[in-house]
């Protein structure tokens, strides 16, 4: 996705890092006790998922390796340019300002 910041064109990249959980969640709601049924259960409930459940899926996977692999330790954060993360808001603009001045005060 594209967006603009302060009139600059910013490419967007938004993870949902919580849908696995969510999914997880949804899956294994009121399983039977016994473990091969309750397989049966959620292997059923996956084959069932929706085109939209697999992206959104998939979005949270790639949020999660991404999250790895700039080693964040929580949430909401901003990656920006892959050299900075801007922890606490999930306001594009006010990260990129954070992160501007962040460049400002490193070239003094």
């Amino acid at each position: 996705m594209s967006d603009e910041v302060r009139g600059h064109r910013a490419r967007v990249e938004i993870y949902k890092i919580d849908g696995l959980h969510q999914l997880e969640t949804s899956l294994s709601a009121q399983l039977p006790n016994d473990a091969a049924a309750a397989q049966r259960v959620a292997l059923q409930r996956i084959g069932q998922l929706k085109h939209d459940d697999r992206d959104a899926l998939r979005n949270a996977a790639v949020g999660l390796a991404k999250a790895l692999e700039y080693r964040l330790d929580r949430y909401p954060a901003i990656v920006i340019n892959r050299e900075a993360v801007v922890y606490g808001t999930t306001d594009v603009e006010l990260a990129v300002n954070r992160y501007r001045s962040w460049r400002e005060e490193r070239a003094r």
